[in-house]
């Protein structure tokens, strides 16, 4: 992505390509790139667009690789061997350097839980499938990715999977040079196709896999491939194209926000522009007088070790502070990320890829040994459990046993061997929980990963009075509402799962809706209401009763308190104001709560229970009642059937509907 042969060092002589000299307005345009992925991950406020750089990249990389590679195959010194070798050495060294570097600071920084998630992301870095370890996790904007310190490897996955067959799809290509053309059109094609169906069916899926990714290194290729074979534009063709191609890279900036389905066609228009610059050649105005500049040719020249340390600074940042840390310390965080990118640049980048050049294999063979190493050294963290033996102090928090007691219960899942009949084929992000019981079911507990949350709730409501009324089932898919006819893919998958099983089970005649009611109302302003009327409706005419669950007042996150070191039982640290509480939930009550009222769907509301006119409780005691800052804990929500049990009774155990 970030990484290509093209940056040259002050003092070191560039590399030519295969369209002529070193051009710095490549290396302009990769500033511009790195500079909207950084700005957006630190202030998304001021550039909603700002992860479109990504495609910029794939771009860029397509363009220059096939172009080294279409350059070997002229000239016939192509060697796959030799080209995996620059690979290596361009995108090992940096990348291993910050991989290490996050393990050293989740040491003292992170939960035992939080340090095992890293570990396995380190894992997947190390085999660049991070894109795939994600994708089966969630969503690239929901807000536990803002706390994944290695989340941006994801597209350093979708470009080495890229170049594990694209070298070997030329090299068969060129004997038949007829086809070279068919060829990459048909790879373009493909996963253009397949980009604009799995948006559809699943957003996620599309975002990380790398199927719908394709293309848009593909884009680059076409534009080298067609390079190698034709003469440089005229200048007042090229300066057309560089300026609609900056014009296009503004559009999608301002226009293209994370509630998009994205990539879908949206991502055609910063593709497009990149294409366009780069196809205009360093001689276009634009090109000559913007991205060729010293600041900009230098951005471009540390923007893969900038990229690689800014999201782990900002993200360590996150979790130290347990909310989005103030302007100050994002500023700080990038202007850390500034040199350390610099002195990566020049301390390791340069010996390591340029000043090496004489010994490539040996350093081959020893970044493939430090690799295979750093991979070792995460699936040991995943191993031990995210190191929770840890007995820190100082810089984060005591791991004593109280600490790590209360950790055990930070989850909300309560696995059940019935799942894999009610989920049909497992999915990572499903959760399905039931009381033991030989009774039928009586309530059915859905929604996404916040009825997960709940689910402890009913069981603890059960296990109090293990009567019949209490017996439950409750499963639902991570990021999926579960409404009829709304979403599509495994969404819709769940969602008809979850409409058979109650059809077919005449003990339900209850069913509880638990969402993530701010995040669904601020990503659909329009069509989630209608879907959930629908929905409503819907489990009516089977003869059920509808309850909604509330969303636990959003914003709490209990591991500000725990990472400063500060004793669990100083709750007024920990506590969530009250004014933000109201604040973050107001958005969606305004809308949600109207609905249900003229709808008559009874609402149990937690906030009066976990919140007073001091504010609301994130810790109980020595407990975490929080699992994040949007999900209750299995003890938060234990904490809700204990003090709100009457609330409870009289809202599930009403009479069922006629």
């Amino acid at each position: 992505m970030l990484a290509s042969h093209h940056q040259t060092p002050a003092g070191v002589r560039p590399h030519p390509s295969s369209h002529g000299a070193y051009r710095r307005d490549i290396d302009g345009l990769r500033a511009i790139a790195v500079l909207c992925v950084v700005v957006f991950h630190a202030f998304p406020e001021c550039l909603p667009g700002g992860f479109v750089g990504v495609d910029i990249f794939f771009v860029i990389s397509g363009f220059l690789i096939s172009g080294i590679l279409f350059e070997a195959l002229q000239r016939g010194h192509f060697s796959i061997i030799d080209f995996y070798i620059r690979r290596i050495r361009r995108i090992f060294p940096a990348l291993l350097l910050v991989m290490l570097a996050s393990l050293l600071a989740g040491w003292f920084i992170l939960l035992p839980q939080e340090y095992r998630q890293l570990g396995k992301h380190v894992l997947g870095g190390a085999g660049f499938v991070s894109n795939i370890v994600l994708w089966s996790e969630a969503g690239y904007f929901d807000t536990s990715a803002e706390t994944k310190p290695l989340l941006h490897l994801w597209s350093l996955g979708v470009e080495e999977q890229f170049y594990l067959f694209w070298p070997l799809l030329l090299w068969a290509a060129w004997k038949r040079r007829r086809a070279m053309l068919a060829i990459l059109l048909t790879v373009m094609a493909l996963s253009f196709v397949w980009n604009l169906v799995s948006v559809h069916q699943d957003a996620v899926a599309a975002f990380y896999l790398p199927m719908s990714r394709f293309w848009e290194l593909g884009a680059g290729a076409l534009l080298a491939y067609w390079r190698s074979r034709s003469a440089a534009l005229g200048e007042s063709l090229a300066n057309r194209l560089a300026a609609i191609g900056l014009l296009l890279i503004v559009v999608a900036l301002v226009v293209i926000t994370k509630q998009d389905r994205f990539p879908g066609w949206w991502a055609v228009l910063p593709v497009a522009g990149a294409f366009l610059l780069l196809a205009a050649g360093p001689g276009a105005g634009v090109n000559r007088r913007l991205l060729s500049q010293r600041t900009m040719v230098w951005l471009g020249l540390i923007s893969y070790p900038l990229y690689l340390w800014h999201w782990p600074l900002l993200a360590f940042a996150r979790l130290l502070m347990g909310q989005t840390p103030s302007v100050q310390v994002r500023l700080g965080a990038l202007l850390l990320a500034l040199v350390l990118a610099w002195l990566t640049y020049r301390l390791v980048e340069i010996p390591v890829r340029l000043r090496a050049s004489g010994r490539k294999t040996v350093v081959m063979l020893l970044l493939l040994l430090l690799m295979l190493l750093m991979a070792a050294l995460g699936g040991l963290v995943v191993k031990r459990d995210g190191m929770s033996f840890r007995k820190l102090g100082g810089l984060a928090m005591l791991f004593n046993d109280e600490v790590r007691q209360t950790a055990s219960l930070n989850q909300f899942e309560l696995p059940h061997p019935s799942c894999a009949s009610l989920m049909g084929q497992a999915h990572s992000r499903d959760w399905c929980a039931e009381p033991v019981s030989a009774e039928p079911p009586q309530l059915l507990l859905i929604g996404d990963s916040y009825s997960g949350a709940y689910a402890p709730m009913l069981a603890r409501l059960y296990e109090t009075n293990p009567q019949p009324q209490w017996v439950f089932r409750q499963f639902a898919r991570g990021g999926c509402p579960s409404l009829i006819d709304y979403t599509s893919g495994y969404c819709l998958d769940i969602a008809q799962r979850v409409a058979q099983y109650a059809r077919e089970t005449p003990s339900i005649h209850t069913v509880v809706l638990a969402l993530n009611w701010p995040g669904h109302f601020a990503s659909d302003q329009s069509g989630f209401p209608v879907a959930l009327e629908r929905t409503i409706l819907y489990y009516r005419q089977l003869g059920k009763r509808v309850v909604v669950l509330l969303s636990p007042p959003n914003g709490a996150n209990p591991k500000s308190c725990v990472l400063r070191g500060i004793h669990l039982s100083e709750a007024d640290f920990c506590n969530l104001p009250l004014a933000r509480a109201e604040q973050m939930d107001e958005h969606y009550r305004d809308r949600l709560l109207p609905l249900l009222h003229r709808l008559q769907v009874p609402v149990f509301d937690p906030f009066p229970t976990l919140c007073d006119q001091h504010g609301c409780k994130v810790i109980d005691g020595p407990r975490i009642l929080y699992f994040d800052a949007g999900h209750l804990s299995q003890y938060g929500a234990w904490y809700l059937a204990d003090h709100a049990a009457e609330a409870l009774r009289q809202l599930l155990l009403a009479t069922p509907a006629s």
